[in-house]
């Protein structure tokens, strides 16, 4: 039986047997027509596709996943892009769906293309006048959604997929936290799945698959992402780590404003205090008292009447040799960027261990740039407090504005007046905490004099006015004083077993210095450190700290693995694995070494070439055994012959026959569509064997014959040898 085709039927021809591989490998059944379905251009809602009968369309199954797509690569970026163009976004999403199934419409491609330009000439107008990256991710979703509203092809399909994969990186320089890997998860599954669907599609765009079929192309498209995952934490576990920020050239990071510069200006920091965003989390084995949850940031020690400024102070190589005693407790501070140089530490650190750091004598930790990008650092801190570390010093703790209000000055002489430096500090404390003075973060007094407004008019006022009040007459009644900015209180964290600090917990206190005690901490502000530790913990209800908790295990384990836990990973395996003693050093068995090395790369080597050539469908792989070992024999496959047409072409009667039982046998599974089973290809394999016995039986008769012939003989009218 002859198999010729001409080019056109033989094209057709091995696309039947590709789609019926195919269709038979993944459990398909179904008709590639739309018989039954929808009639005179009729269109019905999405869903009602989807879900109306036992036959669903593949198009509007990868229509839907690619729309889900497009949506998530949104939602990971929405928080950082503006009003505007996520208004924009979702318009162009619901105008093309309404075009679509609503109207049968689809805009033209040349419109598009138009569209598509003047977003990009108007984003690289805008990163120009701006930073590059978050213009980028807004193009790049104007560009997702102008993308849907014309006809999709395989092209347009890739090229969603690929804007849906840019903006999730987008969102990763942008803020690598948690919900990226929710979102990176999701997209990096189901895009497995859109291409799978994808494939189909473009074979037969009218494909209409039974539930379980597509169920079950569904769920072998997930294993392909699958298998990857455990290949990824490998890699990631072991690829050489580093602190350089690659990418941070493209723009700024999610910069907050928190913490303090090097001066506060009366009023500034109620502006901190109404950001309930976190600003760092602090890890601790145990929590502390309420009273002792100050986080010491940054010393303030100079007034020019308006602001405090921090001054050039005299640096050390370390804090642990400083005159300070107390209760070590050891924290592990998680800090989200904020634009600043200063870290903080449970007040007052010793011991902070973080390079690039400057060390100042007054217990402040300064980091040679701002932090840009979220940092890890571990410090021990001195609770509570015993400081002998700064003496007292006139001429620079005691420094006022020579425009400073005499009324001021008279008042700390007046509450004073008589009593020693120990009694002067209580009065002053007692002054501003007997209630006469109201804790405000609205309408706070701003002029050039603004602690005579707070002091004698408004009465009124935030931290900074308090403890600036209270310095100022500190100094005043011969009191060396000092501001300090950081934070106070924060909610601890059970699940976690560490605080979140807030924005709102910005705050600033007073130390002042005592012969005999050193110096010490003073809080005249009336409000609340318990108040705002209540609301703190409205805030966070049981399920949010549920889910901070998993966002800080992220932050620890995924987002700061570096280099250093690199390498304290690798010694933490090694040791698990060494025997105890027995000498495994590299000298002594080098030379073992070296051959357990090259023959493990040769085994990984043999064992990719045969996952590379098994990929191949089996009978495929059957079929290039079978020309190839006629090849050998000087009988070459034309493309353009069938198996039993190329059988034909055998001279010996021997070699056509053992030739022609191999193909019969193989037709007789393939064209049936039934599964190659293991003795099936046992079987065919040692049918390829005896083939290649045939020539070496011939050859040995005639003492070594003739050699095969160089060309392919004539192709006469041959009889097939019955099998």
């Amino acid at each position: 039986m002859s198999l010729g085709y001409n080019k056109e039927s033989l094209k057709l021809k091995y696309l039947e047997i590709f789609m019926a591989f195919r269709i038979k490998n993944y459990g398909v059944k179904g008709s590639g027509s739309l018989a039954g379905g929808l009639k005179g251009g009729q269109r019905r809602p999405l869903l009602s596709l989807l879900f109306s009968s036992n036959q669903i369309e593949v198009e509007h199954v990868l229509k839907s996943v690619t729309y889900v797509i497009a949506g998530l690569a949104y939602l990971s970026v929405c928080r950082y892009i503006g009003l505007g163009y996520s208004g924009l976004f979702i318009a162009l999403i619901v105008l093309s769906v309404y075009l679509e199934y609503g109207k049968g419409y689809f805009v033209p491609r040349w419109v598009v293309n138009t569209l598509s330009v003047a977003v990009l000439v108007l984003s690289f107008y805008r990163v120009y006048t701006e930073d590059l990256l978050e213009p980028t991710v807004e193009a790049l979703a104007i560009l997702l959604g102008v993308k849907f509203l014309e006809e999709k092809k395989f092209r347009d399909y890739m090229q969603i997929y690929m804007i849906s994969v840019f903006m999730l990186t987008g969102s990763a320089l942008l803020s690598i936290d948690f919900i990226f890997m929710v979102f990176f998860t999701l997209i990096f599954f189901l895009v497995a799945t859109a291409i799978v669907l994808l494939t189909y599609h473009t074979e037969s765009p009218s494909l209409r698959l039974d539930k379980d079929s597509l169920y079950k192309i569904i769920g072998r498209s997930m294993l392909i992402p699958l298998v990857s995952v455990p290949l990824t934490v490998l890699i990631f576990l072991i690829l050489p780590r580093t602190n350089f920020h690659f990418l941070g050239f493209l723009g700024r990071a999610s910069v907050g404003r928190g913490g303090f510069a090097d001066n506060v200006l009366l009023g500034d920091v109620s502006n901190i205090q109404l950001d309930s965003s976190v600003i760092f989390r602090a890890q601790m084995i145990e929590p502390v008292s309420n009273d002792q949850l100050y986080w010491r940031g940054i010393v303030f020690d100079h007034f020019d009447g308006v602001a405090w400024k921090f001054e050039d102070q005299e640096t050390v190589w370390t804090l642990n040799n400083m005159p300070i005693q107390g209760k070590m407790v050891r924290q592990t501070i998680y800090l989200e960027p904020y634009g600043s140089r200063y870290l903080f530490t449970l007040d007052k650190p010793i011991i902070v261990y973080y390079r690039n750091v400057t060390l100042y004598k007054g217990f402040v930790v300064m980091a040679r740039q701002d932090i840009k990008s979220r940092l890890r650092y571990d410090a021990v801190s001195i609770l509570p407090v015993r400081d002998y570390s700064v003496k007292d010093d006139e001429t620079r703790f005691l420094q006022l504005p020579n425009d400073l209000s005499p009324d001021i000055i008279a008042l700390a002489k007046t509450i004073t007046a008589g009593m020693g430096k120990k009694q002067s500090m209580e009065a002053l404390v007692g002054y501003l905490r007997d209630g006469q003075y109201k804790y405000s973060l609205e309408k706070l007094p701003q002029s050039s004099t603004p602690l005579v407004d707070f002091l004698f008019k408004q009465k009124y006022g935030n931290c900074e006015y308090f403890a600036s009040a209270l310095a100022v007459m500190l100094r005043a009644s011969g009191i060396s004083a000092n501001v300090v900015g950081g934070y106070k209180g924060g909610v601890y964290n059970s699940v976690g077993g560490y605080y979140i600090v807030l924005q709102k917990n910005a705050h600033v206190w007073v130390e002042a210095y005592l012969k005999d005690t050193g110096w010490v901490r003073l809080d005249a502000t009336p409000a609340a450190p318990q108040e705002m530790a209540a609301d703190d913990r409205k805030m966070f209800p049981k399920a949010r700290l549920i889910f901070d908790s998993i966002n800080y295990i992220w932050n620890s384990l995924v987002i700061n693995y570096n280099l250093d836990k690199q390498l304290s990973l690798f010694q933490k395996v090694h040791d698990s694995i060494r025997l105890k003693g027995v000498d495994l050093s590299f000298r002594r068995f080098k030379p073992a070494v070296v051959v357990v090395v090259i023959v493990a790369v040769i085994f990984i080597l043999f064992k990719l070439y045969r996952l590379v050539l098994n990929r191949r469908p089996v009978e495929v792989r059957l079929i290039a055994r079978f020309t190839a070992v006629l090849k050998g024999y000087g009988y070459e496959r034309l493309s353009s012959q069938g198996l039993e047409e190329f059988v034909l072409t055998i001279q010996e009667d021997g070699l056509r026959s053992a030739a022609g039982a191999f193909v019969l046998d193989f037709e007789r599974i393939y064209y049936k569509d039934k599964p190659f089973t293991r003795d099936d290809i046992k079987h065919l394999n040692a049918q390829l064997s005896q083939i290649r016995r045939e020539r070496k039986e011939k050859e040995n008769k005639k003492g070594g014959g003739a050699a095969p012939p160089s060309t392919p003989p004539a192709r006469g009218p041959v009889p097939l040898t019955p099998l």
